[in-house]
C-alpha cells in the first residue's frame, strides 16, 4: 500500500495536479516565433535588402559635394592660373622674370559641385531590378525559416506530449503491478506462491520502474529542449494540454503533393529569383562598353588671404567611354557562368523536393497503416492481463504470468504512443516539405491533440 500511495502522489504532482497552468501548442509556437534568433536575423536581412534598394534608387538623384584645398607653390603655370582665379593678376606679373621664376603663392580653393547622372549604361535601372528581386528573396528566406521554426516548435511540443504520456502510462502500470505484488507477497508468506515466480515477478517490476525512471528523464529533457527553443524556462506548475490522439489527416495522391510542393516551396522560388538576378547581371555585363554621361555644375572660390574671395561658375556635360577595359571579357564570362549555375541549381533542388515529399509521405502512410496493428496489440494485451488476474487469484496461474502480461501491455502502449507521435509529426513534416506548414496546419494539429480528454 505504501508504494502504491507513493506512485499515486508522483502521478498527481508531475502530471496535472489542480492549480497547474496548461500550455497549448499555439501559445508555445507563438513564444518560439517571437524570440527565435535565426528568424530575427532573417527579418534584419529583409530590412537590409530594402536599404540596399533605396541606396541604388538614390543614385538617380543629384549629388552635391564641397571641395576644399590649400596649395602653396612656385610652379609658373600654377602661379599664373591662381592669380587669374584670385582676380589679382596685374601688369607686374607680365615681367619675364616673374613669369619664369614666380614667388611662392598660396591659394585657398573652395568649391560647391553638383552632379546629375543622365545615362549610366543601364547600371542604375538594372541595379534597382536586382535589389527588388533580392528583397523578394530575403522575404522568401524569412518565410522558409519561419516554417522550419514552426515545425521545430511543433515537434518539440509533440515530444513533450509523447514522454508525458509514457510517464503517465508507466505510473498506471506500476500501480497495477505493485498491487499484484503486494497480494502475492501475502500469498507467498502463506506458501501459496512459488518463491522463484515471486522473485522473477519482482525483477519484472524493477524493469518497469527502470522504464519509468528513464521516461522521467526523457520527459525532463524534452521540456528543457522546448524551453531552450522558447528562450525561457518552463515553470514546474506548467503542464501541456492535449494528448497524442488517433486522428487521421487528409492525404492526397503523391503527384498532387509534388505539384503542391513545386508551387509552394520557398527554396524553389528563391532559385527562380536567383536565376532572374543572374540573367540581369549577365545582360548588364554585356553593356560594359556603354558610355556614362553626367551633367555637372560647379561654384568655385579662390583666395590667398580672404581679403577678396572671387567666385567663378562652370556648367557642362561630361561622358566616359570605357573602350579599353581588359577585365570586360572576364566579367562577362563570370556573369554567364553564374547564370548557368543558377539554372542547374534549380534542377538539383527540384529532384531533392521530389525525394523529400516521397519520403515524408511514405513515412506518414507507414505510421498510419501500422496504427490498427498497434491498437490491436494494446487491446489483446489488456485482454491477456484481465484473463490472467482471476486465474492467478484462483491459483491456476502464477504472479509471474501476471507481471509478464503487465510488461507486454507496457510495450504495446509504448508502441501505440510512438505510432501516434509519428502520425502527428509525420503530417507536420509532410506539410513542411510541400511548403504549406502554417497557421491552418497548426490549428488542425492542435484540435486533434485536444480531442483527448
Amino acid at each position: 500500500m505504501r508504494n502504491s500511495l507513493l506512485l499515486s502522489l508522483i502521478f498527481s504532482f508531475v502530471y496535472g495536479a489542480q492549480g497547474f497552468s496548461e500550455m497549448r501548442l499555439e501559445s508555445v509556437v507563438d513564444r518560439v516565433l517571437a524570440r527565435n534568433p535565426t528568424l530575427n536575423m532573417a527579418q534584419l536581412q529583409v530590412e537590409k535588402a530594402k536599404s540596399d534598394w533605396g541606396e541604388v534608387r538614390s543614385l538617380r538623384l543629384p549629388k552635391l559635394a564641397i571641395r576644399s584645398a590649400l596649395i602653396r607653390g612656385d610652379n609658373p603655370v600654377y602661379v599664373f592660373g591662381s592669380l587669374l582665379e584670385q582676380e589679382s593678376f596685374g601688369p607686374e606679373n607680365f615681367a619675364i622674370d616673374s613669369l619664369n621664376n614666380p614667388d611662392y603663392l598660396t591659394n585657398i580653393k573652395n568649391a560647391l559641385d553638383l552632379g546629375l547622372p543622365i545615362f549610366m549604361g543601364f547600371e542604375i535601372s538594372t541595379g534597382e531590378k536586382i535589389r527588388k528581386l533580392y528583397i523578394e528573396q530575403s522575404r522568401e528566406q524569412y518565410g522558409m525559416i519561419e516554417q522550419k521554426t514552426l515545425f521545430d516548435a511543433m515537434m518539440g511540443y509533440l515530444a513533450v506530449l509523447r514522454t508525458q504520456e509514457k510517464c503517465r502510462m508507466l505510473v498506471e502500470r506500476l500501480e497495477s503491478a505493485n498491487r499484484e505484488l503486494v497480494d502475492a507477497k501475502k500469498l507467498n508468506a502463506k506458501g501459496l506462491v512459488l518463491g522463484s515466480d515471486y522473485f522473477a515477478a519482482q525483477a519484472i517490476l524493477s524493469g518497469l520502474k527502470a522504464r519509468h525512471s528513464q521516461a522521467l528523464v526523457e520527459f525532463e529533457t524534452a521540456k528543457k529542449s522546448l524551453a531552450i527553443v522558447m528562450g525561457e524556462p518552463l515553470s514546474s506548475t506548467e503542464t501541456f494540454k492535449g494528448g497524442l490522439s488517433e486522428s487521421r489527416y487528409k492525404i492526397n495522391e503523391e503527384n498532387d503533393w509534388i505539384k503542391t510542393a513545386f508551387s509552394n516551396r520557398r527554396d524553389l522560388r528563391i532559385v527562380d529569383l536567383q536565376n532572374s538576378m543572374a540573367d540581369l547581371s549577365y545582360d548588364q555585363s554585356k553593356r560594359g562598353f556603354y558610355p556614362k554621361i553626367e551633367a555637372f555644375a560647379s561654384l568655385e572660390t579662390n583666395t590667398e588671404d580672404f581679403e577678396s574671395n572671387p567666385t567663378n561658375r562652370m556648367v557642362g556635360v561630361r561622358s566616359h567611354f570605357p573602350i579599353g577595359d581588359p577585365s570586360y571579357f572576364s566579367r562577362r564570362s563570370q556573369a554567364k557562368t553564374n547564370a548557368q549555375l543558377a539554372s542547374s541549381q534549380k534542377k538539383s533542388i527540384e529532384e531533392s523536393v521530389r525525394l523529400e515529399v516521397l519520403n515524408a509521405l511514405q513515412n506518414y502512410l507507414s505510421a498510419l497503416s501500422s496504427l490498427s496493428f498497434v491498437q490491436n496489440a494494446v487491446e489483446e494485451s489488456k485482454k491477456s492481463l484481465e484473463m490472467f488476474r482471476p486465474l492467478y487469484r484462483e491459483g491456476r496461474q502464477s504472479i509471474l504470468d501476471v507481471l509478464k502480461a503487465e510488461e507486454g501491455l507496457v510495450r504495446a502502449q509504448e508502441a501505440l504512443i510512438d505510432n501516434q507521435f509519428q502520425i502527428h509529426g509525420g503530417y507536420a513534416r509532410l506539410q513542411l516539405v510541400i511548403g504549406e506548414l502554417g497557421p491552418s496546419t497548426l490549428q488542425m494539429v492542435q484540435a486533434n491533440l485536444e480531442k483527448v480528454p
